[in-house]
């Protein structure tokens, strides 16, 4: 009983709770899938497999949602990525059997993907307060997810939030980092779909066939930002908005007025004009 009691404390007086959970599926409900999506008005395309290149994103961390908030069986995820999905089983120019094919650094709270076995299956626990992780996440055309995640860190509101997404010609591989004011979670991605080893001997290879498939002098991607929402009602959505981003660097796209539009995903609008703006892009 006083372990029980101690252990209670803990989670009251603590940055962050954690809980073993599975995904979430309130009780069967539909999930409306709510966003706030910052993206370019185009297809991005890299520069070619033989050039090394880098993504930054740099953003605060949102509020603590609240107004009917459930961390057991909501989630939230914030983040800057890229996804190559239009090479994937659906996309233009498919190259393989996969249907998802992102690199996500995130944000995170709530019944959250944090973690995988060897296998590369994933696993899922209940987060009170927000945290951060490196994360590579893919989904087979069965729809059998896979993920490969770094450490979890946990953060407060309002802090500075960097990802850095770094392609390296010469290893063939990424480094994927996300960091706060104290710690950094990060990942190293060898090859896409390490699960199918033998798909792709490495990145590079990837990009290689990437390009061919699609007739370019590099590959497609779609970076983006994104308050990506699951099981949550409008009104919880709204209280952790607007999105405050400080600054994106994604190769030929400038960080300037012009080049980011703000949407989104969902039929809900904020009472408050403020956080009905949704985002911020602080130019």
């Amino acid at each position: 009983m006083k372990l029980f009691l101690y252990l209670i404390a803990l989670c009251l007086i603590n940055i962050n709770c954690k809980e073993t959970s599975t995904e979430p599926n309130l009780l069967g409900e539909v999930d409306p899938g709510y966003r706030v999506i910052v993206s370019t008005d185009r297809d991005v395309k890299l520069p070619d497999h033989n050039t090394g290149w880098e993504l930054n994103y740099k953003f605060s961390v949102p509020p603590l949602p609240h107004g009917n908030w459930d961390a057991t069986n909501q989630t939230v995820y914030a983040y800057g990525q890229v996804d190559f999905d239009m090479y994937g089983s659906s996309g233009r120019y498919s190259i393989s059997g996969y249907e998802y094919n992102q690199i996500v650094p995130q944000v995170m709270i709530g019944n959250c993907l944090d973690s995988s076995d060897s296998s590369y299956n994933p696993y899922w626990s209940i987060y009170s307060s927000w945290v951060i992780q490196a994360q590579y996440f893919w989904m087979d055309s069965s729809k059998t997810v896979h993920s490969l995640c770094g450490n979890v860190v946990n953060v407060s509101p309002q802090e500075v939030i960097t990802t850095r997404i770094a392609y390296s010609a010469i290893t063939g591989g990424f480094t994927v980092m996300i960091f706060g004011d104290n710690d950094t979670s990060s990942i190293l991605i060898a090859q896409p779909f390490p699960d199918n080893g033998s798909l792709f001997s490495d990145w590079k290879s990837f990009f290689t066939q990437a390009q061919q498939k699609s007739g370019t002098s590099g590959p497609y991607s779609n970076p983006v930002l994104n308050v990506e929402t699951h099981f949550l009602k409008p009104e919880t959505v709204c209280s952790m908005l607007p999105f405050r981003i400080k600054h994106v660097s994604i190769p030929g796209i400038p960080w300037q007025e012009g080049s980011y539009f703000i949407s989104r995903s969902g039929a809900y609008t904020c009472e408050d004009p403020q956080r009905n703006k949704l985002a911020i892009l602080e130019y």
